[in-house]
């Protein structure tokens, strides 16, 4: 699932420093929120560091469009950086086909258009990106401004797809009509790779649960050499088709779309190798157990062989397989075993001498180990009371490895540095506290780091390996020429505090005060929450989307708080929701609430709760099942029944509804709805195809035959993000309406008064 709206990136901490007699002191307005121009300022995405480690590429808005996405450069040393590619110059009306906005929802990046992504070719020299279904080749050299068109798309259902520059640079891979291609770059023939029918049977793609629940984009791998291709092969024809309405504004589409829902049948997923000689692609045989996960294949350094993983459909047993090449004989290396789940990582990566890294939670954190050819354990690179988020690079020659973690802090992202040796000592890379997202070369540094913390909009810049700032992408200095720089007066803080409860682990909650806080006063508040697995909603960084500042300035308190079932304190936090979802996830946050209706600032008689997703799953339990501590909520795209949900992300919580009835029963919102007595507004995406707008006519259905009325609000075209500027600025427009009839008296009450 993993669609967190985004106020739940939480901020902390104070601006005095920056507060100074110039700064204007205007309130937020959702028009500015929403608008072309992004608040937050100038943004870097995509960031990645040629191959040669000599200069970073970056995607960033235009001036006027923050969704409108170009190509620019910089070298590693600094100077001005350059905007290499202009997606207008080259397709003033870019048309994407079926599998591209598909592709994009999986990414959830459907509100952008432009250059979405791109490739460096190995020499450093250019780039490879699609544009509108057509591939082109970006030269860095000045001379050759205008990016070369490799293929022109003259229909949609021919568009390019997750195109790729080979590892030794001869070729470019790409996806098309189903089937995998090659163009060789010296003569631009172009070869199909894979035969496979199309349809209901691709090649090199992901499939649709890898894309969703294991953030797996892309469905096969160039071997060191350029010799062989690796791909799966995605037979989706055993997935049953669910067939849904999408609703526009001038038209209904009937969509038969294959969705895996829990329970049901998977899609058929193996792995073909093909030379790039020629000859008939070879199936491996380890890659066709059936009832199971093929996860992130890697080449080997030395290409005489690969990897892949292999989880079960429970997802309790992750097997490591090696496979030789080319006699293709595999074999289990090693499996984790856990008596819950097992969450799938990007915490592995082959070494050169055959050894490996390996990431596990197995002693209840997730931490990095060592393994040696021959299988066996060397030791651990990371251990203690704390969580290895993202392997991020491995420097072989240096002997280091790099990752993020939250070793300084729960709520806090860091850059580290380890040696390869087991035992050695950890060095943090980053000097500044908050949250930092990082993308190094292949081997190492130098990295780009995008920072933020909840006073500094994000900053990116490149840095060498002990961490020194080599050069800023984008230093979006927050001073009177920034976007917003008339807001920064009326910015409350954010503070933090834990729930300590006796024989219980801890919960951290978060709180904001209303801008115009006075002691003495007692205020609405408004509980914001998502409390699913994989994700923590108290996150010390900028708030990109400014929602939960918006309603502080509108006079609300603003709470929430990390169940257990989050993601970032251990198993013994994670694991207490198994086999039954909604149940201690709401027990916690009802906690929450007793301690926030018993703050002497809280008007008790006035809180509601607004969700999205799994938070819009929580806000109808939560308004269900404590009905006594709310007043009124909001419900945005919620699963109702975990049975209609798909097989991945429900399963590996769940099991099947088969084996587990009662606990689907009982999780599912159904159960509980006779509870509901205080105001409801539902809102969902009428072309929503992650959390299907079916869970929202049932609900409908289901309230209306126990008589509970609600307030109703749908969004013609729009997908499980409503993602449309336009759409957005209406969904706000309609939660802050509706809470403040529901909680606003106007202003604030005096304690004496109540």
């Amino acid at each position: 699932m993993k669609f967190r709206f985004s106020p739940f990136a939480l901020v902390l901490g104070a601006f005095c420093v920056m507060l100074g007699s110039s700064a204007m002191a205007l309130d937020l307005s959702i028009e500015d929120m929403t608008g072309a121009v992004s608040l937050s300022g100038p943004s870097v995405r995509e960031a990645h560091v040629a191959p040669d480690g000599e200069h970073i590429a970056f995607l960033k808005g235009s001036a006027d469009n923050r969704f409108l996405l170009d190509i620019w450069v910089i070298g590693k040393g600094g100077g001005a950086s350059r905007r290499l590619t202009d997606a207008v110059r080259l397709q003033p009306e870019e048309v994407l086909s079926d599998a591209e906005k598909a592709r994009r929802e999986r990414e959830r990046t459907a509100e952008f258009h432009g250059i979405l992504s791109y490739t460096w070719a190995k020499d450093g020299q250019s780039l490879l990106f699609s544009l509108g279904g057509d591939l082109y080749l970006q030269s860095l050299d000045p001379a050759h401004p205008v990016a070369e068109r490799l293929i022109h798309a003259h229909s949609p259902d021919d568009a390019v797809l997750d195109a790729e520059v080979s590892p030794k640079g001869h070729y470019v891979s790409f996806l098309r009509r189903g089937n995998l291609f090659v163009m060789d770059l010296r003569s631009r023939h172009i070869r199909q790779i894979s035969h496979e029918m199309g349809g209901d049977v691709r090649a090199g793609e992901a499939e649709f649960i890898a894309q969703e629940e294991f953030e797996e984009r892309h469905g096969y791998w160039w071997s060191p050499d350029d010799s062989a291709l690796l791909y799966k092969v995605v037979d989706e024809r055993p997935v049953a088709r669910v067939r849904r309405m999408e609703v526009y504004a001038d038209r209904t589409e009937i969509v038969e779309q294959r969705y895996p829902a829990a329970g049901a049948a998977n899609a058929q997923v193996s792995l073909k190798v093909a030379l790039l000689a020629g000859g008939t692609p070879r199936s491996v045989p380890e890659s066709t157990v059936p009832e199971s996960y093929l996860v992130d294949p890697q080449w080997r350094p030395d290409g005489r062989g690969f990897f892949f993983r292999r989880i079960n459909r429970a997802q309790n047993r992750l097997a490591l397989v090696a496979v030789s090449w080319p006699t293709l004989h595999g074999k289990v290396v090693i499996e984790d075993v856990s008596r819950t789940w097992i969450d799938v990582t990007d915490q592995f990566r082959p070494l050169k001498d055959g050894g490996f890294i390996w990431g596990s939670a197995r002693s209840g954190f997730q931490h990095l180990y060592r393994y040696g050819a021959d299988g066996q354990l060397a030791g651990a690179l990371t251990d203690g009371a704390w969580t290895v988020d993202s392997l991020l690079a491995v420097d072989e020659h240096a002997g280091d490895l790099f990752f993020a973690g939250n070793r300084d802090g729960v709520s806090t992202r860091q850059l580290y540095a380890v040696s390869l040796q087991p035992g050695s000592p950890i060095r943090r890379l980053t000097h500044d506290d908050g949250w930092h997202d990082a993308e190094f070369a292949e081997q190492g540094p130098p990295y780009v780091d995008r920072w933020s913390d909840p006073s500094t909009p994000t900053k990116a810049a490149v840095f060498d390996g002990h961490g020194t700032r080599l050069a800023w992408l984008e230093e979006n200095r927050l001073d009177e020429h920034h976007p917003y720089w008339p807001h920064l007066a009326r910015h409350a803080q954010w503070t933090y505090g834990t729930l300590d409860r006796a024989g219980q682990l801890p919960l951290d909650y978060a709180l904001l005060k209303p801008s115009d806080f006075v002691a003495g006063q007692r205020y609405p508040a408004i509980v914001l929450v998502y409390g699913g697995p994989t994700v923590q909603t108290i996150q010390k960084r900028w708030d990109d989307s400014l929602f939960a500042q918006f309603l502080a300035q509108q006079g609300y308190l603003v709470f929430q708080l990390d169940n257990r079932g989050s993601s970032r304190r251990g198993r013994a936090f994670a694991d207490p929701i198994f086999r039954q979802l909604g149940k201690v996830e709401v027990e916690d946050q009802a906690a929450g609430l007793d301690w926030l209706r018993a703050q002497d600032f809280v008007d008790a008689g006035h809180i509601g709760v607004f969700g999205w997703s799994y938070g819009g799953y929580m806000s109808l339990l939560m308004q269900s099942r404590l009905a006594d501590r709310l007043a009124a909520g909001v419900v945005v795209a919620p699963v109702t029944d975990w049975a209609n949900y798909d097989t991945a992300y429900t399963e590996r919580y769940m099991g099947t509804p088969q084996e587990n009835p009662d606990g689907y029963a009982q999780s599912a919102v159904f159960a509980s709805l006779e509870g509901l007595s205080h105001p409801l507004l539902l809102i969902h995406g009428m072309a929503d195809d992650n959390v299907l707008f079916a869970n929202s006519t049932r609900l409908m259905s289901v309230l209306q035959k126990i008589n509970r009325p609600f307030a109703l609000m749908t969004y013609p075209g729009a997908k499980h993000g409503i993602d449309a500027p336009e759409q957005r600025r209406h969904l706000y427009t309609g939660v802050r309406d509706f809470f403040a009839q529901q909680l606003h008296s106007g202003t604030s009450r005096a304690l004496a008064g109540n």
